[in-house]
């Protein structure tokens, strides 16, 4: 049986045991993604920031160091702020 929730994540449930086979046509840690970055702009977010670029420029990560790592290092002032 699949089941999909929100269409962003596909399970498979195999003999009562669920399994989890991906997110946003991704791999599985991208549900554990805290911070989104936009291609566009460069602008580093929260993943709870009200103002997300739109999902096809967003690039997504696990941590700020891993963000700025890969070159996004303007933080949006309104959610980044600290």
């Amino acid at each position: 049986m699949k089941i999909n929730i929100k269409k962003t994540i596909t399970f498979f449930v195999i003999a009562g045991t669920m399994i989890l086979t991906g997110c946003n046509g991704g791999d599985s840690s991208e549900s554990a993604k805290n911070y989104v970055a936009n291609k566009n702009s460069g602008k580093l977010h929260s993943i709870n920031c009200d103002s997300l670029p739109y999902e096809k420029n967003r690039v997504y990560f696990s941590s700020v160091e891993e963000a700025n790592n890969a070159g996004y290092t303007d933080n949006h002032k309104e959610c980044m702020d600290n």
